[in-house]
């Protein structure tokens, strides 16, 4: 899915959201908009705050990536929450 075919409910529109590509996102950083200190991402084209990582959300992810690869289909991808670059 491109920017050019994702579009914003009518309340997205009026409050002045703007969705960014992946391109645009790595491009404010590279010009210095963004900095790793901004503690942001994109998702789904929206910059979030990112949900702060912790030793003990590190520990339950830990379990979760060995075991959740096996139960899934032979097909199927798992990832962990990782930046984009």
């Amino acid at each position: 899915m491109t920017a050019a075919t994702i579009y914003l409910p009518l309340q997205g529109q009026m409050a002045g959201f703007r969705r960014f590509s992946v391109a645009e996102y790595h491009k404010l950083i590279d010009i210095g908009v963004l900095t790793e200190d901004d503690n942001l991402e994109l998702l789904d084209g929206y910059l979030v705050h990112k949900m702060s990582r912790n030793p003990p959300h590190d520990v339950a992810l830990q379990p979760i990536q060995e075991t959740l690869p096996r139960l899934l289909p032979a097909a199927w991808c798992c990832g962990c929450s990782r930046p984009s670059r």
